[in-house]
């Protein structure tokens, strides 16, 4: 087949334009579609290299939230060690200031007793300088008087006390009496005016 121009000139043979055409139209395509398949790449492959990345993404941030928990754990753990130690100092200070307390009542207690003895011991040595005139010198000889008195003024004993007892029995026996007088001290007296103290001997030693 071949194909005339418009001039008089050289035929050109039409299945030869078209095969040119045809061959230079497949190669012209191929090599934009060849470099375009190859700059682009799979889009299957590049799909899950994306599900890759967002999957290690995903774990360190998990990796990172369980380390943090870890520490805090950890952290409370401390605080609470230190709370409970907390606990057992105020416990402690708290047992020896009620018993640094109690001591303290104890002791004050104590004074309060020694001093009333004290006071009543000081009142009772007044008592025996003025009467005496002298005290705790009870082994000297001292010169009284008796005198007679009457049976009205008889010692009268106290109650459930031997030695008294027995002084009662030796004072109201006598004929010439000399009064006794019972001190607040146990076993202590005053003949007449003479500070003595006197003893309940066992009557079965005696007998022996």
């Amino acid at each position: 087949m071949q194909a005339h121009g418009l001039r008089s000139g050289q035929a050109i043979p039409l299945v030869r334009i078209e095969e040119i055409y045809d061959s230079g139209e497949s190669e012209g395509s191929v090599e934009p579609r060849s470099a375009t398949r190859s700059t682009a790449g799979p889009p299957e492959e590049e799909g899950e290299g994306c599900s890759t990345l967002l999957r290690s993404y995903d774990e360190l941030q998990v990796q990172d939230l369980q380390d943090l928990l870890v520490h805090r754990e950890d952290e409370l753990q401390e605080l609470r060690h230190v709370i409970a130690m907390k606990d057992h100092v105020i416990r402690s200070l708290g047992e020896e200031i009620g018993s640094a307390e109690v001591a303290a009542q104890v002791i004050s207690m104590k004074d309060h007793v020694i001093r009333r003895l004290q006071e009543e011991l000081e009142e009772t040595k007044q008592s025996f300088l003025e009467d005496s005139g002298t005290l705790g010198q009870t082994t000297d000889a001292t010169m009284f008087t008796a005198l007679p008195v009457e049976m009205s003024t008889a010692y009268v004993a106290a109650a459930g006390d031997v030695l008294d007892e027995r002084i009662a029995d030796f004072s109201n026996g006598r004929r010439n009496l000399v009064m006794f007088t019972k001190l607040k001290e146990q076993g202590y007296y005053l003949f007449g005016r003479l500070l003595v103290q006197c003893f309940a001997e066992n009557v079965e030693e005696s007998k022996a």
